[in-house]
């Protein structure tokens, strides 16, 4: 085993370390020397990592890859598939919600470095920058974990891991978006445009919409919680504690009622552009990556169409309270 190879590996076990567990003070201080990571107190980090990880982004890869944002899916459960050819197993799978945790994930990687996984990378390799990137833009994230981020990112891409092109089969999200005034029954019909509850007039609603931007697989980004607030805050809005899908569409019922649904929709078009340029630094950085980026880059351009077209819905149907 070379020596490059043999650091990859402890550098591995290292973030996944990090992105699973609140650090002591040595694994702080070990997490400084070995990636320059910032300095910061464990008893900080301990509430930053509830904050971030347990509260706002979370880091399971169906949480920007499956179509309802949902985990535990059976995506996720081909995990364990995975993990069964190559004889893996870790304490950490009995600690998480879903065997698709970045922490797990890096596990396996250092596992397979020799063996590599080549549909794991592949699937690997679509949401984990995503989700690094949402992690770095976090309002109010710890400076230790937007660095752990960056630099998970930049490991990722420093293995070059190996990967099967014929896997990136496209998906229905992969289609662009028409205007929101064109949208035929289709759309619907085919879950493109997800009917937050049973319509039996097919009709595209403000909940619909909202769910659609909060769902990372059909928007291309990930709004959390805090994003939510932070926008909330730019707004003179006042959000309560709410699961994220219900805080969405409070946002929008909210600036409605204030009047400030025009400036909602151009903070959010903001929110894309950012999303955009995140992407696009990452595939200059990482040529490889372009096709991943350009699949996320098409979901962001249809965010950007519903947004155009959300004006049309609201003069049709007043924002109310459902």
């Amino acid at each position: 085993m070379s020596r490059e190879w043999g650091a990859s590996r402890e550098t591995l076990t290292l973030l996944a370390e990090l992105w699973l567990h609140e650090p002591d003070a040595a694994t702080v201080t070990q997490a400084q020397r070995a990636l320059g990571l910032p300095d910061a107190k464990s008893a900080d980090l301990a509430i930053a990592y509830v904050d971030l990880l347990l509260n706002s982004v979370y880091p399971y890869g169906t949480s920007f890859t499956d179509a309802w944002g949902e985990i535990n899916t059976p995506e996720a459960e081909q995990m364990y598939e995975w993990f069964a050819q190559h004889a893996f197993d870790t304490d950490a799978l009995r600690e998480v919600g879903a065997p698709d945790h970045i922490g797990v994930c890096l596990q396996f990687l250092a596992h397979t470095l020799d063996a590599p996984c080549i549909p794991f990378n592949t699937q690997l390799l679509r949401w984990a920058p995503a989700l690094c990137i949402a992690v770095e833009r976090e309002p109010g994230a710890h400076p230790f974990y937007k660095a752990l981020a960056e630099r998970t990112r930049a490991m990722l891409f420093r293995l070059s891991l190996p990967v099967d092109r014929g896997l990136l089969d496209e998906s229905r999200f992969d289609v662009t978006l028409p205007p929101l005034s064109h949208l035929s029954s289709d759309w619907l019909a085919n879950g493109f445009i997800p009917l937050a509850d049973e319509d039996e007039e097919q009709e595209v609603r403000l909940k619909d919409i909202v769910r659609f931007l909060l769902i990372a697989e059909r928007s291309g980004m990930f709004l959390s919680r805090a994003r939510l607030g932070y926008l909330a805050n730019g707004l003179g809005i006042r959000l309560p504690f709410l699961p994220r899908f219900d805080l969405g569409e409070l946002l929008f019922l909210s600036a409605g009622e204030a009047g400030r649904l025009d400036d909602l929709i151009r903070m959010l078009h903001a929110e894309i552009a950012d999303w955009r340029a995140a992407y696009a630094g990452v595939a200059q950085t990482w040529p490889p990556w372009s096709d991943y980026a350009a699949s996320w880059q098409v979901r962001l351009a249809n965010s950007a169409t519903l947004l155009d077209g959300m004006q049309h819905i609201i003069e049709i149907n007043p924002i109310e309270e459902s």
